[in-house]
């Protein structure tokens, strides 16, 4: 094989890889974080409901992107 070519192919493996991990932890990251707000806001039994429903619209406008 061409030497050009094999590090062509390595070149594009390593930003597939790359890729791949970056769309991973930003899939985590967001789950992990909607989990622990949920669980938060779930535990604020102080919290009146007018401001557990403006969390809970806030927290979702942020999932929309």
């Amino acid at each position: 094989m061409d030497p050009k070519q094999m590090l062509k192919l390595m070149v594009e493996f390593n930003q597939t890889m790359f890729d791949n991990f970056s769309q991973a932890s930003k899939l985590f990251q967001s789950q992990f974080g909607q989990r622990i707000a949920n669980f938060a806001t779930g535990q604020a039994n102080w919290m009146p409901s007018e401001t557990f429903r403006a969390t809970e619209n806030w927290d979702k406008s942020f999932m929309e992107e």
